[in-house]
């Protein structure tokens, strides 16, 4: 869904909702104002079909590096186990959002509104705490300046009937087939309300996508007929009467009621294309918590197996995962058994999301990386079915919620849980087992990355003092993790900039740690100068 030039308004608020509209909320202390559109023109393209968005001048397409495309499924679980403490209304309550017979009342307008989510004190916002299960508030402010600090930008407009979290997850999840696939589905079905339902979205926003459909039926039969967007010879409105009668004719009032959208929410649909400057660049993030900076802090705690994971101890046999000690000598590749020298990661009390992978039966967070035949180490997010794992091909690929985080390191950076051989660490960057810089994936594995960097750990730990058990995320982790966060946060010059220096010091650790890359850089270097001197 995406907004027209009409105002996207209404919010509901922790307050009683008034029956003619829903207040505005004054704030202090800004938190994350919303970054103007600043076209990065890349190319010069002449039609909508040549350009992600429709381009509002005949010549240029603006870049698509400031929004976001597609989202980690863990960070959609995330959003997907969150509580809403207050919830939008209708006005008055039975009314039809889009009918002409029993119409809604349509909220007051604030055309510099923007939605946010707000955590009430004690309600899990504190830095580092577990992204899953929080309660929230929806509220509106008069603008992005006056959002507080216990609270995140979620669009621009004020809030509506699409605006929770779980409404943003459903339309993340489905974000390249919603309107070929979804829509079109719920239009054909008996019930549209329960489809919607049953595809993730809250009821107020499930009965607004219904009635829509339902005026659709109306006005736009002679364009849409029974194929409704089926047609996908364009996703470009103009080229495409039943998108351009939706757009006329549905798109204004939906949104109205709405709030969210996508190109408020600053997320590019792939099959339906908006006009370019309609988008704003906000950054969506399910773990918000206000560092020295006041910036949003990305999630940290998803590097974990789940406690009732196993692995195979030395003299001791299967152990589970919550049971494991420091000192313990585990399985890992080649039928070795190493010692786990530390935890980057150890909780007994912190609920989390893991995928779960059968036959196997691992459990393992989004972003941990998991050998894949053929495909290397590559994040748990990115495993399909019928993938090849170490234990044997994937069958089922099922979502589970446990209490307790686990991430043993070992001195090889490898450790077999559940019999699949997962790497000790965690990709870095969502849905992608190599380093990317901007647009530009690099052959350089994010699990070889992360075990040189673990050297001075490793050494520290083996040889000088031995590590204890702690609750919570290792320091030697945590401060890592949250300055290359920063980074991935920055323009893409400055990620070259200061990534090129940390991935020579990398490499440097790496030839310490194994004097055999040495070995082949040299050679390489000498082969390629005898193969130029043999052409001189």
């Amino acid at each position: 869904i995406s907004p027209t030039d009409a105002p996207v308004t209404s919010s509901p608020t922790s307050a009683p909702i008034s029956p003619t509209a829903v207040p505005i909320v004054p704030a202090v202390a800004p938190f994350a104002p919303i970054a103007p559109f600043a076209p990065i023109f890349s190319e010069d393209l002449t039609d909508c079909e040549d350009c992600w968005c429709i381009p509002d001048s005949s010549s240029d397409c603006p870049s698509e590096s400031e929004y976001q495309t597609s989202f980690d499924r863990g960070l959609i679980l995330a959003y997907e186990s969150w509580e809403l403490l207050n919830s939008f209304s209708y006005n008055p309550p039975g009314c039809d959002p889009l009918s002409e017979n029993n119409p809604c009342n349509p909220p007051l307008a604030n055309e510099n509104a923007v939605c946010a989510f707000v955590f009430p004190p004690g309600r899990n916002f504190e830095a580092g705490s577990d992204c899953a299960q929080r309660s929230y508030l929806l509220e509106s402010f008069s603008s992005s300046e006056n959002i507080p600090n216990n609270a995140v930008l979620t669009h621009n407009g004020a809030c509506g009937a699409c605006s929770s979290a779980q409404d943003l997850a459903t339309r993340m999840a489905t974000l390249d087939s919603f309107w070929t696939e979804e829509v079109p589905s719920c239009r054909s079905a008996d019930d549209r309300l329960a489809c919607f339902t049953d595809l993730g979205f809250t009821n107020d926003c499930a009965n607004l996508w219904a009635s829509s459909l339902a005026a659709e039926s109306i006005l736009c039969a002679d364009e849409c007929g029974d194929d409704f967007f089926n047609d996908v010879d364009s996703f470009c409105p103009a080229d495409n009467s039943c998108r351009q009668c939706w757009v006329d004719e549905i798109e204004s009032d939906f949104n109205t009621f709405a709030g969210r959208t996508m190109t408020s929410s600053g997320i590019i649909e792939a099959d339906f294309k908006r006009s370019c400057s309609n988008y704003e660049t906000i950054v969506h993030n399910p773990c918000p918590a206000d560092d020295s900076n006041g910036e949003a802090l990305l999630p940290i705690g998803g590097i974990c197996f789940s406690p009732e994971t196993t692995v195979s101890v030395l003299n001791q046999g299967t152990v589970f995962m919550k049971d494991l000690s420091i000192g313990d000598r585990v399985l890992t590749s080649d039928n070795k058994y190493e010692p786990v020298y530390t935890f980057g990661h150890y909780s007994s009390t912190e609920k989390a999301d893991y995928f779960q992978f059968f036959p196997s039966g691992l459990e393992i967070s989004a972003d941990h990386l998991v050998f894949v035949e053929s495909r290397g180490f590559i994040t748990a997010s990115q495993v399909q079915i019928g993938d090849v794992l170490s234990s044997g091909k994937v069958t089922d690929i099922r979502h589970v919620t446990r209490t307790g985080m686990y991430a043993p390191f070992t001195t090889s950076g490898q450790i077999i849980v559940n019999q699949v051989l997962s790497s000790c660490y965690v990709s870095m960057q969502p849905d992608t087992g190599f380093f990317k810089i901007g647009s530009t994936s690099l052959p350089i594995p994010h699990h070889f990355m992360a075990h040189a960097f673990t050297l001075p750990m490793r050494l520290w730990f083996t040889y000088v003092q031995a590590d204890t058990i702690n609750e919570g995320i290792s320091p030697w982790v945590e401060g890592p993790m949250k300055a290359v966060q920063w980074i991935f946060r920055q323009t893409t010059f400055l990620q070259w900039l200061v990534s090129v220096p940390i991935l020579i010091l990398l490499f440097c650790f790496a030839i310490v740690d194994q004097p055999f890359l040495l070995v082949v850089l040299v050679s390489i270097i000498y082969f390629r100068r005898c193969s130029v001197l043999k052409k001189m």
